[in-house]
């Protein structure tokens, strides 16, 4: 190897290594920006929503969480909510969700949690409503299992993996679903990615219950 080739192998790392370390730190900028000292941390139990109507399969449970994720996720969608899940059964409330961390036994993939276990990470929910036919909520029930256990996968290409995009490829083929993808430009997660938002903005779907009325 020449002096030169050694030279600009040097200058190509320095390059490559100081635009990563300016990810990381922008990173952790944005992530101390957006992080409340006030944050709320207490979360729901069953029990204590009384006004919640009963639960069907193929419902949507919207959440909104209590960690430094869920506060990013709010201010890049611009939307309270930030996490969704699929009740697949009904007796006992079981709900389809991908999650990266909800279940420490279980990281970075499709889980099935008790309503208690999906509230314990919320501090607020939402629930919407299709119009199935009980056939048709049979059907999604069964076919959801299938996912359980794929990899969870945060990214814009179309294997990604996420909360919503996982609800998005389940439901599809039983309603048609007006999904607005959002387009962030922030260091590590440019794209265009499906917040909980559209689904929540989605005409074809009722919003039947709210823990809290947001302004």
């Amino acid at each position: 190897m020449s002096m030169t080739s050694g030279k600009l192998n040097s200058k190509r790392f320095y390059i490559c290594a100081s635009s990563a370390i300016v990810s990381i730190v922008a990173l952790s900028a944005i992530m101390l920006f957006f992080m409340s000292p006030t944050s709320i941390t207490s979360t729901l139990l069953h029990k204590n929503l009384h006004s919640l109507p009963t639960l069907e399969v193929g419902d949507i449970i919207f959440r909104e969480g209590i960690g430094v994720e869920s506060i990013i996720i709010q201010k890049l969608s611009k939307h309270n909510y930030t996490h969704i899940g699929l009740v697949i059964s009904t007796k006992p409330i079981i709900i389809l969700h991908a999650t990266p961390d909800d279940n420490p036994k279980k990281p970075n993939q499709v889980i099935l949690s008790s309503f208690d276990e999906f509230l314990s990470h919320a501090q607020h929910i939402a629930v919407k409503r299709f119009s199935f036919s009980p056939t048709t909520r049979e059907q999604i029930a069964s076919q959801s299992i299938l996912w359980l256990g794929k990899p969870f996968v945060l990214h814009t290409d179309p294997n990604a993996l996420y909360c919503t995009t996982l609800l998005e490829r389940i439901l599809s083929p039983f309603v048609t679903l007006n999904l607005v993808y959002d387009t962030i430009d922030v260091p590590a997660f440019r794209g265009a990615y499906l917040f909980p938002k559209a689904f929540f903005e989605d005409t074809h779907s009722t919003l039947i219950y709210e823990s809290k009325t947001h302004l």
